[in-house]
């Protein structure tokens, strides 16, 4: 196969697409037999392009939160979401990345909401930034009955043993590449990258960022190594986000209805984050734990990521929790 030549695209949308299709051919070719004959090379008609096209995105080369929500359209005005790129397991699998879209155009809104929220502190508004703050609770909350959908169609066992795989990615955290992939015409030493996460999703470090929730500094440190996996623009916002006037310290000095409304958004994206963690326990450790084909394999690296994973996800939550302003 020839090298494909990534300086012939134009523009963000069609280095996104680019990269969502190179994604989906490197994990293809990557994790097409399963567990067995993992291949250690990727070649370079395809490393090389993948790797300039995730430079020029601010991304790193492995299959991103950004290609999940890159990989759809509508084939008409009046259809629902269509994928662009199947992934393994469709139609079954198919509903985790129509969720995931929708989570993301519920909170697409609520920029608007962020900057009336910003507006009204630094004009001292307070029935303005308790309108704000009321919407922003409503957008955390509709994100979550969206979320709840995965209900409807996904089968956790078919997520588990079929699509999650396709989604890893290689280094130490997995015991079928623990040395990473070595990206041909890249770099001779094998690169190690985290697979697709929601946690590369910007949604609710944004939500963090404008109510000022701080963490502890072990989830902190997660929460920032998973802005690794953000396209740079969506870095930038959080960045952009983070230099707005303090919200959380206007509200410590504000009124009993301020501080209400600023709980309610606290209380909710706790809430949010508890959902997480229970699709998190449903959808990949329970079927962890009833996965004996892969039992061998995976028992030692198993272990040590299941609590990592909780770890993360309770921290979070429980730090979220611990941000709310007595009254």
């Amino acid at each position: 196969m020839p090298c494909l030549d990534h300086t012939k695209l134009n523009g963000y949308r069609e280095y996104c697409l680019a990269h969502l299709l190179l994604s989906t051919i490197a994990h293809s070719f990557v994790w097409q037999e399963g567990e067995v004959g993992v291949p250690k090379v990727l070649p370079r008609c395809i490393a090389v392009p993948w790797y300039h096209v995730s430079e020029y995105l601010g991304l790193k080369p492995v299959y991103c939160c950004l290609d999940m929500l890159a990989n759809w359209h509508y084939a008409s005005r009046k259809s629902p979401l269509d994928m662009i790129c199947h992934v393994p397991g469709s139609p079954r699998t198919e509903w985790y990345n129509h969720v995931a879209v929708q989570v993301e155009l519920e909170h697409a809104c609520v920029f608007k909401y962020f900057i009336k929220a910003f507006d009204s502190v630094e004009s001292g508004d307070n029935t303005g930034l308790v309108s704000a703050l009321a919407s922003i609770e409503d957008t955390i909350q509709r994100m979550e009955d969206t979320l709840s959908m995965l209900h409807e169609k996904l089968d956790p066992y078919a997520f588990y043993k079929i699509l999650r795989p396709f989604y890893e990615g290689w280094g130490s955290h997995t015991p079928l590449l623990p040395k990473g992939l070595i990206y041909e015409g890249v770099k001779k030493a094998p690169l190690h990258y985290l697979g697709c996460s929601a946690g590369h999703s910007p949604i609710v470090q944004a939500f963090d960022t404008v109510l000022g929730i701080k963490h502890t500094k072990d989830v902190a440190s997660h929460l920032k190594s998973m802005r690794d996996y953000m396209p740079s623009c969506h870095r930038s916002l959080l960045n952009a986000i983070a230099t707005g006037p303090s919200l959380r310290k206007y509200v410590s000095k504000s009124t009993m209805k301020v501080k209400l409304a600023y709980n309610q958004c606290v209380i909710v994206l706790a809430d949010l984050r508890s959902y997480y963690l229970q699709i998190a326990i449903k959808f990949f450790l329970l079927q962890a734990n009833n996965d004996l084909e892969s039992q061998r394999l995976r028992k030692a690296a198993k272990s040590k990521g299941d609590k990592a994973l909780m770890k993360h996800l309770r921290g979070a939550r429980d730090g979220t929790v611990a941000n709310i302003l007595p009254v």
